[in-house]
């Protein structure tokens, strides 16, 4: 009976053994592969909250790896995605900005040409009337020096009326001669210059 003892001692300490050695492969294969899915759900919950900068690498050929590749994918289509929004929104507020510009002015504009069609209506002066509506315009158009020259129906003379501020010699110096100014010509058109 010694010996079938001792080949069941033996037999014990090889079933030891291999059990030990298997339990060391499985526990190398199970690392192998928790290890790049512990990388995958961290890329995972990094992605979900926003972060798009870091790139997935995983190196290997099998399903992981591919899993892998699609995630960096996903991350590189998503990145770019985001940022062709933000483009878009910048552009976007900038269209709105402008737009809120031009309203604005052209309120302006509308309300200086309602104040206007009051002081056109508030007077039967012509001198009044000038004189209001120029100040008027030169407060829109934020101008120094304006003038309204008139032209008379009959001889086609111009003449000016209105000049701001009323001591503007630069406006005289510019329109000395009336018939060969830019007034006459915007006058005579009736186009602006």
């Amino acid at each position: 009976l010694a010996l079938p003892q001792e080949l069941q001692t033996k037999m014990a300490l090889i079933g030891v053994l291999a059990l030990l050695v298997a339990g060391g492969v499985a526990w190398v294969g199970v690392r192998r592969l928790v290890r790049p899915l512990l990388s995958l759900t961290i890329a995972a919950e990094r992605i979900a909250s926003g972060d798009l900068d870091k790139s997935l690498v995983i190196k290997r050929r099998d399903e992981l790896g591919a899993l892998a590749f699609s995630f960096e994918a996903m991350r590189v289509k998503l990145r770019s995605s985001l940022e062709e929004i933000r483009r878009w929104n910048e552009e976007l507020e900038k269209r709105v900005e402008g737009r809120t510009r031009e309203l604005a002015r052209r309120n302006q504009e509308l309300t200086v040409i309602n104040s206007l069609a009051e002081t056109v209506n508030s007077s039967l002066d012509l001198e009044e009337v000038l004189s209001k509506a120029l100040d008027q315009v030169l407060a829109i158009t934020e101008a120094e020096t304006a003038s309204i020259s008139l032209r008379d129906e009959h001889s086609g003379a111009i003449s000016k009326r209105i000049i701001r501020p009323s001591d503007s010699s630069s406006l005289v110096k510019i329109c000395q001669n009336l018939e060969e100014c830019l007034c006459s010509k915007v006058a005579f058109t009736g186009e602006p210059l």
